[in-house]
């Protein structure tokens, strides 16, 4: 049997959360046994979705360059130091703002959420 590792970290998060943290409630252990268990729950959750993102980031920051006319190198961090030269260099307040939307909008999608404990 073979997990992908997000379905790992969610099942070592549900084992902690629901057998480990409920054994030790009240105590300090407890504490720290939730406290990992939920963490491990936000690792999932961002490996989960962790591919998609990347390439959505790297898709827009290729767009954003490309109608800058500015050289769109290969890879997802080569684009993105690409934009952030751009960001440096623009005097074109459009263009500013696109970009910043742009780096609000991969933040946002970034964000994870704590999902509520069992």
């Amino acid at each position: 049997m073979s997990l992908p590792p997000d379905r790992l970290a969610a099942a070592l998060a549900m084992a902690q959360l629901t057998m480990v943290a409920p054994a030790l409630e009240g105590s300090y252990a407890g504490g720290t046994a939730a406290t990992l268990g939920l963490t491990l729950l936000l690792v999932a959750q961002d490996a989960a979705t962790w591919a998609e993102r990347q390439a959505r980031e790297s898709d827009g920051a290729a767009a954003l360059l490309a109608e800058a006319g500015a050289a769109v190198p290969d890879g997802h961090d080569a684009r993105l130091a690409a934009l952030d030269a751009l960001l440096a260099a623009t005097g074109e307040p459009a263009r500013v703002r696109r970009i910043l939307d742009f780096y609000v909008a991969i933040s946002e999608a970034a964000a994870v959420t704590p999902p509520p404990i069992p």
